[in-house]
């Protein structure tokens, strides 16, 4: 049996802090996706230009969170939206999460900018929008781990929105066949998300460490996300 292949293009570097215990976010997603299923996985360091020499080599590419906006001023970001739209004319399948999310939203005809809402930290809760058979069980309401102060605000006129809140509109959207991407991490754990928020607490407005904090004794839906992007990246998204 041929082994499935998923790219994980990098799209930043941990903190010195974080690095020892988690490496990369291409590592926590290879351990994550790990837990559940056998793959072969194909890391692209974008920050340093490295990607794929020909889009056959992997069968599905994800693009990782990122601390850089999508409207930064930073060198490797053409090159990533030149990948995502040719990834996307080629048919290939294209997974975001976070700034992945934002990014290939905001290549495809969407928009992406910073919240006028502020940071969404710790553990949230988005709502269903729409159901789709591949999902099932796709319960009403999952609750992630979240680092975001940027958000999509216009999806690409073929994305249907799947998740989303009254602060985060545009949690999880699709285009079938093509996009499955969410604002939330699910390859997140508590320890993880706690140590970036006690990094980051003094960006944060009055309180929102603290209520962050806080939600992480909430019950975290990780494995919803991580089953409907292994089916989604297998092929099996069939509605």
């Amino acid at each position: 049996m041929t082994m499935f292949t998923l790219g994980i293009l990098n799209c930043d570097e941990l903190s010195e802090a974080l690095k020892p215990d988690y490496e990369s976010y291409a590592r926590m997603f290879e351990e994550l996706f790990g837990r559940y299923t056998q793959l072969e996985v194909k890391r692209y360091e974008v920050l340093e230009g490295h990607y794929p020499q020909c889009m056959s080599e992997c069968s599905a590419y994800l693009i990782t969170g990122s601390k850089t906006g999508v409207y930064d001023d930073e060198h490797w970001l053409g090159p990533l939206a030149d990948f995502i739209r040719a990834a996307y004319a080629d048919s290939q399948r294209l997974m975001g999460i976070c700034f992945g999310h934002q990014m290939i939203a905001h290549t495809l005809g969407g928009e992406a900018r910073k919240s006028d809402k502020g940071w969404g930290v710790g553990a949230l809760t988005h709502t269903r929008q729409s159901e789709h058979a591949w999902m099932t069980p796709m319960p009403e309401r999952i609750t992630l781990l979240y680092s975001h102060q940027d958000q999509v605000v216009a999806l690409p006129k073929e994305a249907e929105l799947l998740y989303g809140s009254e602060f985060c509109p545009v949690g999880a959207y699709w285009v079938p066949g093509r996009v499955l991407s969410f604002q939330g991490h699910p390859e997140f754990n508590r320890d993880y998300c706690r140590r970036l928020m006690e990094a980051r607490k003094d960006r944060y407005a009055p309180g929102q460490f603290e209520s962050g904090m806080n939600s992480l004794c909430l019950d975290i839906d990780t494995h919803y996300p991580v089953r409907w992007l292994l089916k989604f990246m297998k092929g099996e998204d069939i509605s």
